[in-house]
């Protein structure tokens, strides 16, 4: 199982130098991790298995790079992928092989609360994933915005400085000087 994860990354690296979607390739990728997840689950303990809380990881990814919309439907595929495993399990049509550690429900109603509590902290953390995503992007484009309007005022400040006919010498702390325009190296040069 290890094995398929990692050709699958290894896959998504390779289309990603080739130019294909990098979101596609994501999505495709969480779609083979909910898959794979739910093996290791059957193979360490079914429904029950402790290993069930490593779909919150894929949850995460889908929420931080699809945001909001993204983190609901990853918790969403990975409930369902969990919900349906549970009631194969529960049916009888899906066994837990030899040697698994097993945490069997004793009834329909014991599976169903499990499922609900596995569905409420799946949506949970794609919510808070998706949301401190678009924190993250909606922090970066502020960002981004201030340092274009830093650079807009400090041209403007560099133009009147360069411009001004008037001499303005810059000292620092110590009385140094920092800079002097144009025009105050006239001045000082003619004296």
């Amino acid at each position: 199982l290890l094995g398929i994860i990692y050709l699958s990354t290894g896959a998504v690296y390779l289309g990603h130098r080739r130019g294909v979607p990098f979101k596609l390739l994501v999505s495709i990728l969480i779609g083979i991790d909910i898959a794979v997840l739910t093996l290791i689950v059957h193979y360490s303990g079914g429904s029950e298995s402790i290993f069930t809380n490593l779909y919150i990881l894929t949850i995460f990814m889908g929420g931080f790079y699809f945001q909001v919309s993204g983190g609901l439907v990853t918790s969403l595929l990975a409930a369902t992928a969990y919900i349906i495993y549970t009631l194969l399990e529960l049916k009888g049509v899906v066994r837990s092989p030899e040697g698994a550690i097993l945490f069997t429900h004793q009834n329909l109603f014991d599976s169903l609360i499990n499922g609900y509590v596995h569905l409420a902290v799946f949506v949970s953390s794609g919510l808070i994933s998706g949301y401190f995503s678009r924190r993250i992007v909606s922090s970066r484009e502020i960002l981004a915005d201030r340092e274009e309007k830093i650079k807009q005022i400090q041209i403007s400040n560099d133009s009147i400085f360069r411009n001004m006919s008037s001499g303005l010498v810059v000292l620092n702390m110590e009385r140094e000087v920092v800079s002097m325009n144009p025009a105050a190296r006239r001045i000082l040069s003619a004296d």
